[in-house]
């Protein structure tokens, strides 16, 4: 970090400097930059040829010769794995003893790759063709210069390569050990005060998690009072309804932005016909008519996205109030708002609830480490998750315990410089699989 940037966050600490409004975006899954995948280059073929692959007949000999008790031909094997040339580790080689039917053995710990016992063509063809395929494929010197560099993990082994697709990494694993990647990493060219302000924006989403968005804590207070007005039209109208028998379930559905707005419905009751719903309509009429004067007197119901309806189920004695998501799974959790959240002592709750469905569907949950190149207070290396990097960088520090303050702000002075004021080097990776 610059003078110029340890500055601006000891503003920002400070309450001036860095807005809430300039954070924002960082809390946005449209438009955090730390979701942006680094751009691959266009594909295009590769020019490898296979001229500069060893025939099938010069890897046997060599294998055996190993076997008649001649040169290891481990640095051959290790040139057949091209882009992981490098990367192989530690390779066992066990050539048989029989000297008219030369056989072999390979084991290598990256990737915990064998080849079985077979005789030395067998093994020189396989080999052969792994070098073939891996010599057409766009990832190490074969990949463009400006391709992103890609971090994989295999079994006892990470490395990382440049490749001109995720594909192309796929299919080299594949190829090479027979297995896809654990996991892979996208380098993302982050500085340590872009991070800084991930961890600003943390802070942010942390103070509203303990006091609640304040439009939607009102909007919650607001959809509580409709709620209780809702319950007592329902309750007093089914009451004084002598043509409904008092212990009588029904369905009431208020539906404030499409047409019908109310639907009742009840035990027993057919309203497939049009005579059964005009008959239904005289029935209700008082209760419809109340439930469209409380519709009219809370404009916050008409401000909920039209997918959210207020559902009531009950009968003359209680009704249960609750909100539901229709573009969601029935299954699902979050269709759902029930009566025991629509609670003024369940506000904050209430407020993340609906802050959730205004905004449609949970963003799915990104993944991130963190590697930081000095000795620090807080961790050299970190794991997020979550739908943005700065709701990632909060979960990371709550779920260490209750010194989430401590621990966000230790990480905030280690991005700053290290011991010294200098500044550190940071690495931080987009992990996609």
């Amino acid at each position: 970090m610059t003078n110029n940037t340890c500055i601006d966050v000891y503003s920002a600490l400070a309450g001036s400097g860095v807005s809430y409004e300039a954070l924002s975006h960082l809390m946005d899954p449209s438009r955090d930059p730390a979701l942006v995948m680094p751009t691959f280059p266009v594909e295009q073929e590769v020019s490898a040829t296979c001229e500069s692959v060893p025939t099938i007949d010069y890897i046997e000999d060599a294998l055996n010769d190993h076997v008649r008790g001649g040169k290891a031909p481990d640095g051959l094997i290790r040139s057949l794995f091209g882009p992981f040339k490098e990367e192989l580790g530690y390779i066992s080689l066990e050539p048989g003893k029989g000297q008219k039917r030369p056989s072999y053995a390979i084991k290598i710990s990256c990737g915990s790759l064998e080849f079985a016992r077979a005789s030395t063509r067998i093994i020189a063809e396989t080999l052969h063709d792994i070098a073939i395929e891996l010599s057409h494929l766009p990832v190490g010197k074969n990949a463009p210069k400006d391709a992103p560099i890609v971090h994989i993990t295999l079994p006892r082994k990470s490395m990382a390569l440049r490749a001109q697709s995720l594909k192309a990494v796929r299919m080299a694993c594949l190829v090479a050990f027979r297995r896809q990647p654990e996991e892979i990493g996208i380098e993302l060219k982050a500085t340590a005060d872009q991070i800084a302000q991930h961890v600003l924006a943390a802070r942010e989403i942390l103070k509203e998690e303990v006091i609640g968005l304040p439009r939607y804590r009102q909007q919650g207070i607001e959809i509580i009072q409709a709620c209780e007005d809702i319950r007592l039209i329902a309750t007093t109208a089914l009451r004084r309804n002598t043509a409904v028998w008092k212990n009588q379930m029904h369905w009431i559905s208020i539906r404030p932005n499409r047409t019908p707005m109310i639907d009742i419905q009840k035990d027993g009751f057919d309203d497939s016909s049009a005579h059964a719903r005009v008959q239904k309509t005289a029935m209700y009429r008082d209760l419809i008519e109340g439930l469209q004067s409380v519709v009219a007197q809370h404009p916050v119901l008409s401000s909920l996205p039209e997918k959210i309806e207020v559902s009531l189920y009950g009968d003359s004695k209680f009704f249960f109030v609750e909100l539901v998501d229709s573009s969601i799974n029935h299954a699902s959790v979050e269709r759902k708002i029930s009566n025991t959240i629509i609670e003024y002592g369940k506000l904050n709750e209430l407020a993340e609830r609906l802050e959730k469905l205004d905004g449609g569907k949970s963003a799915p949950d990104a993944n991130w480490t963190l590697s930081l190149s000095e000795w620090s207070r807080s961790s050299m290396q970190w794991s997020f998750s979550g739908p943005t990097l700065s709701h990632a960088i909060a979960d990371a520090v709550k779920s260490r315990g209750d010194k989430s303050s401590m621990l966000l702000f230790d990480l905030l002075i280690d991005l700053i410089g290290d011991e010294d004021g200098n500044p550190i080097t940071v690495d931080l990776r987009r992990i996609i699989s």
